[in-house]
């Protein structure tokens, strides 16, 4: 009969090998081992509880996943960790903590608690803990400071460099640091250094057999191809990784947000119809998982085909009161990306059903705080600005919306110039909506 490190051993390997399911029964099995010891053991426990709750994240928040309520695995790995007094077991617990709080709480708890697993990994001296932790607060530190996100990411990249590649585990985290450099340049404006840090990650992730993972970048590099206009790419990168997710009776957040991402490339595309399917199943999954970064995302692309204005089914009054509730949602957990997003879609709302001041009020709060904080993840700039322009506009305050419209037309065509691609960068400028858009508004107000 094996024993609980061999279990927890085997079951790392599943979850790499992308058996998320395996990994958590082997997990589950070395945790009833632990508890029958008669001496409290804290390292397997520690390390048996991170597995677990790194295999069960797709299902977080659902209906009966995992077996264990993941709020009670959570409390038990800190518990655990923080009595051993280790502080690569500390690190572990709070990089666990991090993850979860992204998903239930709020970005800046979670950012918190992960400079905590950076300092205790620090102290660790151990590799595969720093690289871990840094990776994880750099990727979250981009809904605040995209500066730092890069800067933490290079590091973790870095440090992951020199171990050997030919473990599967050095694999996974090399194709996911990877994968977090491409969407922290794709966050930052830079479309050829993003896409090409993406697709070496997936081709990592997929060699290395992982799941999660791969339905993660999978959706980073569909944001970056729908973002570029390259509707025909995205749509079979996004097709394959839900293709690739098992169909099971959980609600799945990696399945839901490709859902809706998919559905915000057929609106971006023009097709509408084909848009309400995936969109609103993708909310579906959500509503279930109840992730609290994914969450505003879903419900801003709900709100965003509800006053498409080729959706036969367009509801602007009803979309109005989806995003009262998305700002509200995104502001108690810290999400400022899906707020600003929530708020120019709301000004669009608001001037459809004749309020003036209130479309102005909402475009201004949006803009403003854009320029204090810089790039967000999952925001597109040049669209504040524009939405910014277009109720300025209507309002006869032609300077400032002027000047707004400038703002755009910058942040759209540096973002141009990343692209090496003659084809790329025509298609950036001529099939997406809000880039044709801003090109139309300054050949007809002037620059």
């Amino acid at each position: 009969m094996s024993g609980p490190e061999e279990l927890v051993g085997a079951a790392q390997l599943a979850y790499f090998h992308g058996r998320d399911r395996d990994a958590v029964a082997l997990c589950e099995q070395a945790l009833d081992l632990l508890d029958a010891e008669p001496v409290r053991r804290p390292e397997p426990r520690v390390r048996a509880l991170h597995v677990l709750l790194s295999a069960t994240q797709r299902w977080w928040g659902a209906e009966g996943s995992p077996q264990r309520p993941t709020a009670e695995l959570v409390a038990a790995v800190l518990d655990t960790a923080d009595d051993s007094g280790d502080p690569l077991l500390k690190s572990m617990a709070r990089h666990a903590q991090g993850a979860y709080l992204i998903a239930t709480n709020s970005l800046p708890e979670a950012i918190s608690v992960l400079e905590e697993a950076v300092r205790y990994a620090r102290e660790s001296g151990d590799p595969l803990a720093q690289v871990d932790a840094i990776a994880e607060l750099g990727h979250h530190m981009a809904g605040r400071d995209l500066h730092r996100t890069l800067e933490l990411l290079t590091e973790a990249h870095a440090l992951v460099d020199g171990l050997d590649s030919r473990d599967i585990g050095v694999l996974v985290r090399s194709g996911r640091i990877a994968g977090f450099l491409g969407v922290g340049h794709f966050d930052a404006g830079n479309f050829d250094e993003g896409e090409s840090w993406l697709r070496r990650a997936l081709a990592d992730l997929e060699t290395a057999g992982i799941l999660d993972q791969f339905l993660m970048m999978s959706n980073y590099l569909g944001q970056l191809l729908v973002a570029a206009g390259r509707f025909a790419e995205g749509r079979e990168v996004l097709g394959r990784a839900i293709d690739r997710t098992p169909r099971e009776p959980d609600a799945s957040t990696h399945l839901g947000y490709n859902l809706g991402l998919l559905g915000k490339l057929e609106l971006e595309s023009g097709r509408p119809a084909e848009a309400a399917g995936p969109i609103n199943e993708g909310w579906r999954h959500l509503r279930q998982t109840r992730h609290a970064s994914v969450r505003p995302i879903l419900r801003n692309y709900l709100a965003e085909l509800l006053i498409h204005p080729g959706y036969e089914r367009r509801a602007p009054a009803a979309a109005d009161r989806l995003l009262v509730e998305n700002e509200e949602d995104a502001r108690r957990t810290g999400f400022l990306r899906s707020e600003l997003n929530a708020l120019i879609l709301h000004a669009q709302v608001r001037l459809e059903l004749g309020d003036l001041p209130g479309a102005v009020t909402l475009a201004e709060q949006a803009a403003i705080r854009l320029e204090k904080v810089g790039a967000l993840p999952a925001l597109r700039s040049e669209e504040v600005h524009l939405v910014h322009h277009d109720v300025l506009r209507r309002a006869g305050r032609d300077a400032d919306a002027q000047r707004a419209l400038a703002r755009a037309r910058d942040i759209l065509l540096a973002k141009a110039e990343t692209m090496a691609d003659p084809e790329h960068r025509r298609a950036f400028l001529t099939r997406v909506p809000v880039s044709a858009a801003i090109l139309a508004a300054t050949d007809r107000w002037g620059s």
